[in-house]
């Protein structure tokens, strides 16, 4: 398709990208070639092809008018919605209002390499073409031609007849074979084989969850292609994909269909309540509430090696600031299970007091501090923050603030405890700091007037604190770095990528980058930064993700 003027692109170099699929049709569903396609807001101005169709490669997320217009066939207009990193599709259907009609049908030219074209519809129809020299095995008789509306009498023109023993290479005679698909853990490869190698201008690349589903993702214009890599699937799902070769002409011929199961997981078989990654070892941690259990998963071999019992409901875990011991809260219980790493064994649980404090709970979120001690809440409408000394258990205290349904984390060295709350109308986020083994509340930001999730994050470094789909600087909760247009619930070392259940975004830009590849809050990123996981209540399996730099 022909681009005609290229108009003052949305948003800026760090919107998030999506892409628009246009098919023109006029009032019985004919393709309409030739129509000029423009958007609001504006984008690009294109021009259909021979198969009524054009492709805005990179549009800004946002919604759109889409208007096509033609001399003769009239105008229409649609709307669509363009998502990261998704081909949308709308068909315009032209109204067909008279006008600049046609003249008289011209005459069906001589057919090449075996067929003429048709007449075009006019006041009188054009006589088909005369038949085709053999050889060379050219097209078949064309469409009829654009002109006055049948209203007004025109007839479609007759076309010309095949010519006898045209040889092959024609457009009707090429394929395209497609292989069997491949995949790792980001996408699905797509390799194909034209016959003759030459045969085709562009491609269609088609996917969908059946063959009945199938539509366009991307359109390649280099005709040499023979290999497509698709990152834009979601993970776990059954895809079937095909390719569709368009010649010069415009005509399209598809290939077979191949089908496959995106993603590399592994396969946890039980509930997920929640994970981490060891920061040394080559080891994820996944509790199972259901089950009462702890799994070892080794991320060498991407099994699970080893599963013990833990407690009562366990629903939490975190590592002390030694790299030794992890800690596990039951909720079911007031017990708080202690894990030796290097054995990977469960050494002994610790007796909290739910009595301590204004609000009574068993443990439900916890962190690890400095000094061998453990911040905990319960889950209840209000929870205190208390403190405990990690090795025996007894009490520390609690904290004089009653707290809304929260999470918590504690800075990488143990001093600070950042608690945020959520399911209330005006939410909080606090900092407390471990002061000669007492809670003391040093910081709190500004309520949030928004029912949210509670999920609490911190960078490595400690600077900046991630809550209620917001960018906090650590040191200063009142002041707000920015905002996401959802609730973040992993991040990696820095911040520079923020993670929601649904979208990825630019932690500096706030801008969301792609859909998250599987919907989901329960995930966590590896200490190098390079992996993300992601847990499947569907399948019971988690899902590796490579991140990219």
């Amino acid at each position: 398709m022909a681009l005609l003027t290229a108009l003052m692109a949305c948003g800026s170099s760090n919107s998030p990208i999506g892409q628009l699929y246009v098919r023109v049709v006029d009032k019985s569903m004919v393709p309409v070639a030739d129509a000029a396609v423009t958007t609001e807001p504006a984008t690009q101005s294109l021009t259909t092809d021979a198969l009524g169709s054009v492709f805005f490669a990179k549009v800004p997320v946002a919604g759109y008018a889409v208007t096509a217009m033609h001399p003769t066939a009239g105008s229409g207009r649609g709307t669509a919605q363009v998502l990261v990193n998704m081909v949308s599709e709308v068909v315009i259907v032209l109204n067909g209002v008279p006008g600049n009609l046609g003249g008289a049908g011209g005459g069906g030219g001589r057919g090449q390499g075996g067929a003429s074209a048709g007449g075009r519809i006019g006041s009188t129809g054009g006589a088909g073409g005369s038949v085709g020299a053999a050889g060379g095995g050219g097209r078949i008789a064309g469409a009829a031609g654009a002109g006055g509306t049948i209203g007004f009498g025109g007839t479609v023109g007759q076309g010309g007849m095949p010519a006898s023993g045209g040889g092959a290479g024609g457009a009707w005679s090429a394929t395209i074979t497609l292989a069997a698909l491949t995949k790792d853990s980001n996408g699905v490869d797509l390799t194909w084989t034209p016959a003759p190698a030459t045969a085709f201008a562009t491609y269609r690349i088609y996917r969908g969850t059946a063959t009945t589903t199938l539509a366009v993702i991307n359109i390649l214009q280099d005709g040499t292609s023979t290999h497509y890599r698709d990152e834009s699937p979601m993970l776990g799902v059954a895809y079937t994909y095909r390719v569709g070769g368009v010649t010069a002409a415009g005509q399209e011929i598809q290939s077979n269909t191949q089908m496959i199961t995106t993603g590399i997981s592994i396969d946890v078989a039980s509930q997920v309540e929640r994970m981490m990654v060891d920061p040394t070892r080559p080891y994820l941690y996944a509790l199972d509430k259901v089950n009462n259990s702890l799994h070892f998963v080794n991320l060498t071999t991407n099994t699970v090696e080893k599963t013990i019992f833990v407690g009562s409901t366990p629903v939490d875990l975190d590592i002390n600031v030694q790299g030794k011991t992890l800690y596990v809260a039951n909720f079911g219980s007031t017990q708080i299970a202690t894990i030796d790493l290097d054995s990977r064994a469960m050494t002994g649980a610790i007796v909290v007091d739910p009595n301590v404090g204004t609000w009574q709970g068993n443990p439900y979120r916890l962190a690890c501090t400095a000094g061998d001690t453990l911040a905990y809440t319960s889950m209840d409408q209000w929870n205190d923050l208390k403190l405990v000394n990690a090795l025996t258990g007894a009490s520390l205290g609690a904290a004089n603030q009653s707290i809304y349904e929260p999470d918590l984390v504690a800075s990488p060295d143990g001093t600070s405890v950042y608690v945020g709350e959520s399911g209330i109308s005006t939410e909080t986020l606090y900092r407390f700091d471990i002061v000669s083994s007492k809670l003391t509340l040093m910081d709190q930001a500004a309520g949030i007037n928004e029912f949210t999730g509670a999920s609490v994050l911190m960078t490595k470094d400690a600077k900046y604190i991630f809550y209620a789909g917001r960018k906090f600087l650590a040191k200063n909760l009142k002041s707000v770095l920015g905002t996401f247009s959802e609730g973040i619930v992993a991040i990696n070392s820095d911040g520079s990528l923020a993670i929601g259940a649904t979208h990825m975004f630019d932690g500096a830009t706030f801008a969301a980058t792609r859909m998250t590849p599987l919907s989901t809050s329960t995930m966590a990123v590896s200490p190098d930064d390079k992996t993300l996981y992601l847990y499947d209540s569907m399948s019971s399996h988690i899902y590796l993700y490579q991140l990219k730099k």
